[in-house]
């Protein structure tokens, strides 16, 4: 089965969000993600992810969207493979559309729990790793790019949440600040 994939990314990125006033409980979609007293520490990263999940939402459900209207051509490969821009006032979204041969529970499950091989396959990152994997919708990663010539490579640390809807799955993350968070890579910038 071959299964469209897509793909956006809201540097800066409304659905129906509810937030307990104490910020450790998250409920996207039916489905609620509650921090237990050990994970307390991430519950503005939850709290931050349920926002990132509605803007991604309204994105989705732009009329424009999938026409790509108010949109530019940024990257494309030989394969078909195109990557769209938009510059808006809170930094630059991207998005790219693909087709896989998996059907989209298997690419979902991979895109997920594949996070730490993300070296293996993608050149570009030096390493990632899960930080914390609070519920089984929402975890705290770290990961980076390599150096470049006389530049060094960045260190991300986002937090990720989803949701299935439908027959298809949503994925948002947004770069967050950890308290307490030490980085195992001195020479990354974050």
């Amino acid at each position: 089965m071959v299964t469209s994939w897509l793909i956006a990314v809201y540097f800066y990125f409304s659905c129906s969000l509810i937030a307990d006033a104490d910020m450790a409980t998250l409920t996207l979609h039916g489905v609620t993600d509650q921090l237990n007293s050990d994970n307390e520490q991430y519950a503005s990263a939850l709290q931050t992810c349920g926002k990132v999940f509605a803007e991604v939402e309204t994105l989705f459900n732009d009329k424009d969207y999938e026409s790509r209207k108010g949109w530019f051509r940024d990257e494309y490969n030989n394969e078909g493979d195109v990557v769209y821009a938009k510059d808006t006032p809170n930094g630059r979204m991207v998005t790219i559309s693909t087709e896989l041969p998996m059907n989209v529970d298997d690419v979902m499950k991979e895109t997920w729990n594949g996070m730490p091989t993300l070296p293996e396959w993608n050149q570009n990152i030096n390493f990632a790793k899960v930080i914390a994997n609070p519920t089984p919708n929402f975890d705290v990663v770290t990961y980076g790019n390599n150096d470049v010539l006389v530049v060094s490579g960045r260190e991300f640390v986002s937090a990720r949440i989803w949701r299935k809807i439908g027959d298809h799955y949503i994925l948002a993350s947004r770069s967050v600040d950890i308290a307490g968070f030490k980085s195992e890579h001195k020479n990354k910038v974050r």
